[in-house]
């Protein structure tokens, strides 16, 4: 409201606003619900995740009910346990985030180790790698390390490699270390972060303290040199570098990895908010009309061997969805007895269809049962008390959510002792298992629409304060707007909107009645005939913003470059499929 200088607000709301909102630490709680204390009209928790730790308990043991938002990126503890919230309102995913423009995804790479101890050898050619990536793709790089004694390792090492380079865009300056205890330059830890910042080009070397409250833009490389087996971890990694800014165009995450381990992360975790304990393999199809996302639905329902009644269903649910949504799978594998050459074409599965009507439900249970170590044979008992929560009642009829619950957790626990246990069933009715790759009893399909903004439109808003809620506005809206404008600011930038149909045709009228008035002016007469047209005439039929601002279109050679028309099909191109 405020960005757009909204008629409805207060005078001074920026002030009042401002006065409105108390920034406190966590130590002032006690104080701030003390029983003389007045209460908050809202309490909004950063980082939430840590929110079950007992320094937040005043929130919670209020002697009213305290009125509370928590927000975090990563929302699930390291120990897998409820933070103690009451309801979801909101949640958004990283390939929602990149298709708004918030964030650019990163492309993953492999760094190769013989194991995590960093052996000096290992070491030097990791800083020769870093170094080498430094010159060209990698503009500003954090370094990870495990351990205080690592950081600085690293960093002497990163120092001495560059001292023998000639050529190179860094200097031996624009290379750093921070720890709890001290950083490269000797002075206050935020004071050299801030230093940091400031550098269009540098390495940082950090332990994991920077992982979470540590934001800066430019940083475009992250390297990992331990072993990444959680998605909260690498998620928050990943949130390092993935935040969008003009001059980025490519960010890297760089995982050392040891192909021995058991267990590899799939950088498409980062899309999913189940839980990977199972290892589920992941699938992701995009399409482009709701008869494309019927096609391959029923392809992937057939090529599974799916119960025809099952399927029945799964087709009526999908008939119920909104154009653009993005929904999911997950086939289940059923015990298989034949020979192994003919399990791909003959095993047999169940499939789960889930929605934005169902998802929490369906995460619900399943991450609560994986978090439980999905260790029950029987998981009957804990479908009925957490199932209950989430209004999943008991119901044995074919194809219903008990029914389809019961089995996908019966086949969640043979997942767990395929990977993790000895049960010679889960072992023998599914054969071809790799000891580094996913279950063979769990497969999560995504499908997503996946419209592309065109290269024209990115262009065009490339100068737009406003671009990423622009671009969310477009996609969320296919179809609605026909034209793109943009005028410049004060100090620079520009303010981009999209108009309808109607809206376009009035600002052609509006652009024509001025110029019509103004091209025979003199040129002293101009400014005040301008305000003229703009206090009296009617501009119901446009955003207030573009109305004030319409001279800004006046100008023909202007015009061409503040306006883009958005035809059907040419302003959204369609991605082709991946898996």
């Amino acid at each position: 409201l405020l960005s757009t200088h909204s008629e409805h607000l207060p005078e001074g709301a920026p002030s009042l606003l401002a006065n409105r909102i108390k920034f406190v630490m966590i130590s002032a709680l006690t104080k701030i619900f003390a029983e003389d204390a007045p209460p908050p009209a809202l309490v909004v928790v950063d980082e939430a995740h840590h929110a079950a730790a007992p320094s937040y308990q005043p929130i919670f043991k209020a002697t009213y009910p305290v009125p509370a938002l928590f927000l975090t990126a990563t929302p699930n503890r390291m120990d897998l346990q409820p933070i103690g919230i009451d309801e979801i309102s909101f949640t958004i995913t990283y390939r929602e985030l990149e298709k708004r423009g918030v964030i650019v995804m990163p492309d993953f790479l492999d760094f190769p180790v013989d194991d995590f101890e960093w052996s000096e050898e290992q070491v030097r050619d990791l800083a020769d790698y870093v170094i080498d990536r430094s010159a060209a793709e990698f503009t500003k790089t954090l370094v990870l390390a495990p351990k205080i004694n690592r950081v600085e390792e690293f960093y002497d090492t990163l120092v001495e490699t560059l001292a023998g380079e000639t050529d190179h865009p860094l200097d031996l300056d624009d290379i750093g270390f921070v720890h709890g205890t001290r950083n490269s330059l000797g002075i206050d830890n935020d004071a050299f972060l801030d230093r940091f910042a400031e550098k269009p080009r540098a390495i940082l070397v950090s332990a994991q303290v920077l992982l979470e409250g540590f934001d800066d833009p430019a940083i475009n490389a992250v390297v990992l040199t331990y072993p990444s087996q959680s998605v909260v971890r690498l998620m928050q990694a990943a949130g390092r570098c993935v935040r969008y800014s003009r001059e980025k165009n490519a960010t890297y995450v760089v995982q050392a990895r040891n192909d021995r381990l058991a267990y590899h992360f799939d950088q498409r975790w980062l899309y999913q908010e189940i839980s990977d304990y199972l290892r589920p393999e992941l699938i992701d199809l995009n399409y482009v009309s709701e008869a494309d996302l019927n096609r391959k639905v029923s392809a992937l329902l057939e090529q599974h061997n799916v119960k025809a009644h099952v399927r029945v269903r799964i087709q009526q649910r999908l008939a119920d969805l909104n154009p653009g949504t993005t929904c999911r799978v997950l086939f289940y594998g059923l015990p298989y007895h034949g020979v192994e050459e003919d399990f791909i074409e003959q095993s047999t599965w169940g499939a789960i269809l889930e929605t934005p009507d169902n998802s929490v439900a369906f995460r619900g249970v399943f991450n609560g049962f994986c978090a439980l170590g999905a260790h029950l044979s029987d998981p009957s008992e804990y479908l009925a008390r957490e199932g209950a929560r989430f209004g999943i009642t008991k119901d044995l009829s074919a194809g219903s959510m008990w029914s389809s619950m019961m089995s996908a957790l019966t086949a969640s626990y043979f997942a767990r002792e395929e990977l993790y246990g000895s049960n010679p069933m889960a072992q023998s009715a599914r054969p071809n298992k790799s000891p580094q790759g996913p279950t063979t009893w769990l497969r999560y399909v995504s499908f997503n629409f996946r419209p592309q903004l065109a290269p024209e439109l990115t262009e065009f808003l490339a100068d737009c304060y406003n671009r990423e809620q622009v671009v969310a506005d477009y996609i969320d809206n296919p179809g609605r707007f026909t034209l793109a404008v943009k005028f410049p600011l004060p100090l620079g930038d520009c303010e981009a909107w999209l108009l309808t149909p109607e809206e376009a045709s009035s600002l052609e009228s509006c652009v024509s009645t001025l110029r019509d008035r103004l091209t025979n002016a003199a040129p002293a007469d101009q400014i005040s005939l301008l305000a003229g047209y703009l206090a009296s005439a009617d501009h119901r039929g446009l955003p207030s913003p573009v109305f004030l601002r319409s001279e800004a279109f006046l100008n023909s050679d202007r015009y061409e470059a503040r306006v883009l028309q958005l035809p059907s099909g040419q302003a959204i191109q369609h991605q082709g499929d991946e898996q």
